[in-house]
Order: structure tokens, then sequence, then C-alpha cells
């Protein structure tokens, strides 16, 4: 509930600043992409995953003068997916339980702050933010006998960093930019999750969640490269290409026992903005 609150709360923080500063120029941009590409998680070195990045995100971004206060969210939910080496192989004993199924979730979101310098039809717009990622996988089962419960194992990898990045844009014509970025974190940390639910007759009888952080930490780094056609001064397209990656690795060993993960996610998006 926290992490959602902080979601809202971030938001209207950025709706109250518009509509205050809207009369002095400030300028507000919404926007939402469709995605389509998968984060592919590894356990260890050898069970792999993949996990559907996000299909909708959605943007709110407002610019006054040369600085610019950008948010993002998109969430998944947790979906059913056709295969999962650590659930097959590693938790071999899930082989024989009844209506097995594999589930996976995705959900990220952030605040970026970035201030843009002009050379000519050429602009970089250094960026600071904070980003917020959640990686979910794991198994669902239905047993029927004089009731019907349904069992859910998950395990979260959540990662939280403060990221440096850049934006270059070039002015390809009237109606046409061309844009790259890329980005790193500075300071971050990640926290794993296992969560055991148990449903009798649809209502929860049983959860429980173990919280593993140790002493861990976690690395990522990504690139984007867009084409955005602007039709008129509020209305604009946009085709993206971006690419994350990442590691998380601890000292103490993960509630599952590999003491090092990794991940990649390639995504195309198609979206839209309006600016006011």
């Amino acid at each position: 509930m926290k992490k959602y609150f902080i979601i809202v709360a971030s938001l209207t923080l950025l709706l109250a600043f518009a509509q205050r500063t809207f009369a002095e120029g400030v300028d507000v941009t919404v926007g939402i992409d469709y995605q389509s590409g998968d984060y592919d998680l590894t356990y260890g070195d050898t069970y792999k995953v993949g996990i559907p990045a996000p299909k909708l995100v959605y943007t709110l971004k407002e610019t006054y003068g040369n600085w610019s206060i950008t948010g993002f969210y998109g969430d998944s939910g947790c979906n059913t997916i056709s295969t999962n080496s650590l659930v097959s192989e590693y938790w071999s004993s899930t082989s024989s339980l009844p209506d097995l199924s594999y589930k996976a979730r995705s959900r990220k979101y952030g605040i970026d702050l970035g201030y843009t310098f002009t050379f000519g039809q050429l602009t970089l717009t250094p960026t600071l933010g904070y980003h917020d990622t959640l990686m979910t996988s794991g198994y669902e089962y239905l047993y029927t006998s004089t009731y019907d419960v349904t069992a859910r194992n998950l395990l979260s990898y959540e990662i939280k960093e403060i990221r440096l990045g850049a934006i270059a844009g070039y002015v390809l014509s009237p109606k046409i930019i061309l844009s790259a970025g890329f980005g790193f974190s500075v300071r971050s940390h990640y926290y794993e999750t296992q969560e055991n639910t148990s449903t009798l007759g649809g209502l929860d009888t049983a959860i429980t969640v173990n919280c593993d952080p140790g002493s861990q930490s976690s690395s990522s780094s990504d690139y984007m490269a867009a084409l955005t056609y602007r039709f008129n001064p509020h209305f604009a397209a946009q085709v993206k290409y971006s690419y994350e990656r990442g590691s998380m690795d601890t000292d103490g060993g993960t509630r599952i026992g590999f003491a090092s993960n990794s991940y990649h996610c390639g995504v195309f998006s198609l979206g839209g903005s309006y600016s006011f």
C-alpha cells in the first residue's frame, strides 16, 4: 500500500504544481504508450523466466522554461505465462500439482527532473530521477475437493534506484524529431519477497510473506531511441525502442538460495501525447 501511496502522491504534486503555475507558462503533457516486450530474468546462471513488460505506460510531464519534471507508471498485472524454468526445474515438486499455471507480473514507475540545453537544432537534457522496478514470477494451482482451494507461490524482486541520465534530440523538420538517451543507476538496492497465498472458497485463509533484504545491491543501465512526429502544437505520436539490463547480488544468499541474479528487457512502444 505504501508503494501506491507514493505513486499517487507524486502525481498529485505534479498536478498541483501545474494548477498553481499554469498561468505562469507551465506546459503540461499527458501521454500513453503501448509496449511489447519481456523482462528476461535469470536466477543464478540456470533458471530463466520471461516476464511481460507492462502493456500500457502512462506519463505526465510539466515543462517550465528549460526545466521539466516527468512521472510515469506501468503495471502488467499478474498474467499467465507459458513457461517458467524456475518453477518446473528448481521447484520440481510442482510437476504433480493439479491445474498448475505459471504466473508473472512486472511494474515500473518513476519521476525524473531535467534541464534542457539548446544548440540550434540539437537539444541535450540531463536528468536525475527515482525509478522503481518490480518483477514477479511463480505458480498457482487449483485443488478441488469439498471446497475449491487456490494456492499461489510468488517470488518478487523490487529494485529501487536513483538514476542519472541524458536525452539528446535533433529536429529533422518542424514536425519530426529524432531522439536518443541513456541512463544508469548511481545508487540502487533491491528487495526480495516470497509470498505464499491460499484461498478457500473465494476467501484468503492464509498469507505468508517472507522478506530477506540481507546485504544486497543492484545496478542497471538503459538506452533508448525514438522518432516523434508532431501533427500540430498539441498532439504528437512516437515510436520508440528501449533496452534495459541489470544485476542483483547478495552476500548472504537470497530466499531461494541464489547469490546472483540478472535481467534484461527490450521493448518496442508506440504512443501518443497531448500538450495543454
